[in-house]
């Protein structure tokens, strides 16, 4: 089942109406796409995205800055994952860039 990895959009359960009325169940699919994004801190990983959830990300300034500052509670498991790994790697350069201009 796909859904929005950002904004949790799943699909929706509807009725075809015909023009005698008859009605029949049908699906309303989301506009779900495939994001790749490749960062030097953490890799390559790909999220389904929506098309909204496109734009809120590129509102934000991109996806690990959509990452690190939205809060916990409103993401998805599969971005709270993300946004653990991006923060721990964050961290590591840090005491790297830091041990570094120490020495």
């Amino acid at each position: 089942m796909s859904y929005c990895a950002i904004l949790g959009k799943k699909k929706m359960r509807g009725n075809n109406v015909s023009h005698a009325n008859n009605k029949t169940k049908r699906d309303f699919l989301g506009n779900i796409h495939v994001l790749t994004t490749k960062n030097p801190l953490i890799g390559k990983f790909r999220l389904k995205v929506s098309a909204h959830g496109m734009r809120t990300i590129e509102k934000k300034g991109g996806i690990i800055n959509f990452l690190i500052t939205s809060k916990k509670r409103n993401l998805t498991e599969e971005c709270q994952r993300y946004k653990k790994r991006i923060i721990k790697s964050m961290e590591k350069a840090e005491q790297k860039a830091s041990a570094s201009t120490s020495s």
